[in-house]
């Protein structure tokens, strides 16, 4: 089996911007093969805020779409700037009220999205910080009275296609803009990434158990180096603390919580993604827990060194250069780059194992623990295969 060339969705971005013109932020769009709309979302959320955080550069707003089926669920806490967008067609009672005031809490943006003006929203305007007015489903703005809104809120209007559009809808005091007069939707293909549902179920089945261990669940995980990865990224915002470069798995568990693990792990079960190379994933867990193995032998970190070996075969699992990959982790892409070159005390365990693999005799101790580490690996590639 080889990776995939393409990958199975795609995602646009589509500019939001002041009356100026000046660019506030963006539109994430789910341009993939048909799903529902919670895991078309879901696949929006995980690509925005884990897989390509670069998407939209800091400081800027990202709109994503939030269907009603998703208000019930428990979604991880937002980085700064994230806005849900729940469509006008959502019935609007107290009873949906009480979960967007949850997703606040935790640190969400909301938009009522697709708004005409429906008079039954009236009463909980003050709910969204943007209502987002579809220009198509609009009358005539010329005349059009808009309501008084609340101090924090924000008229968007969107499916702007004319400066006549513009023109009236500035005359109305409506202040952010998006649609086709300023740019269509960009798309962009992410990389594919591996199959975990598997994985995902298991840390799930795990995270229930009484006096669940953060080194248990980091075992489950660190099988899977795609979700290493979007785990790392997870527990990576400045909300968890100030950037690690030393984080390993367990410490990012601890840092996320329990709570926003299962919230992250319970949004991934929803998403369908691609296949590795078989015979990467195998090299890369095979040398990654032999470094672990081997490494108390010399002084160094056990689970150090199995992240770090981990990441070091990342650009060849992922097929993209190791700086892409890692960007937005704390980690020292240049350190990973020396150590790949056998340079410092990481480096010089990593010629050990290439030493191994090439079938050169080493100490007893260290030969050791290669067959250890070979067991070790046998034992995750089986648990994530199963």
């Amino acid at each position: 089996m080889v990776m995939e060339d393409d990958p199975p969705f795609a995602f646009a971005r589509q500019p939001i911007v002041d009356g100026r013109g000046a660019l506030v932020g963006y539109e994430i769009l789910e341009r993939g093969p048909r799903a529902s709309p919670a895991e078309r979302t879901a696949r929006t959320l995980l690509h925005a805020l884990l897989d390509t955080p670069e998407l939209v550069p800091a400081g800027m707003l990202r709109f994503i779409n939030l269907p009603p089926a998703l208000l019930q669920s428990d979604l991880p806490d937002a980085p700064p700037g994230t806005v849900l967008e729940l469509l006008e067609t959502a019935e609007p009672t107290a009873a949906l009220i009480q979960p967007l005031a949850s997703l606040r809490g935790q640190g969400y943006g909301l938009a009522l999205d697709d708004y005409a003006l429906a008079p039954e929203w009236l009463p909980y305007l003050a709910t969204f910080d943007f209502l987002k007015l579809d220009m198509r489903a609009l009358p005539a703005l010329q005349g059009l009275h808009l309501p008084t809104l609340p101090a924090a809120t924000r008229w968007l209007g969107e499916k702007v296609e004319t400066l006549e559009e513009v023109e009236g809808l500035r005359h109305l005091g409506v202040e952010l803009f998006q649609g086709f007069y300023f740019a269509e939707p960009e798309l962009a293909k992410p990389a594919p990434q591996p199959q975990w549902s598997s994985t995902v179920l298991r840390l799930l089945t795990a995270l229930e158990a009484p006096n669940v261990s953060f080194p248990t669940l980091a075992r489950l995980a660190g099988a899977d180096p795609s979700l290493t990865l979007r785990l790392l990224r997870a527990a990576s915002p400045l909300a968890y603390g100030p950037p690690d470069p030393a984080l390993t798995l367990p410490k990012a568990f601890a840092r996320l919580g329990l709570k926003a693990l299962r919230r992250w792990l319970q949004l991934m079960l929803l998403v369908q993604v691609g296949t590795f190379s078989e015979v990467k994933l195998r090299w890369a867990l095979e040398r990654s827990c032999v470094a672990a193995e081997m490494a108390p032998e010399l002084g160094l970190a056990r689970d150090e060194l199995y992240l770090l070996t981990l990441l070091s075969t990342a650009d060849s699992l992922f097929n993209r250069p190791l700086g892409e990959v890692l960007l937005g982790l704390p980690f020292d892409v240049p350190r990973i780059e020396a150590a790949r070159q056998g340079q410092g005390p990481a480096g010089a365990l990593l010629r050990q194992v290439d030493e191994a693999e090439a079938g050169r005799p080493l100490a007893p101790a260290l030969q050791v623990a290669y067959a250890r580490g070979l067991r070790e690996a046998d034992g995750l590639y089986a648990l994530l295969r199963a």
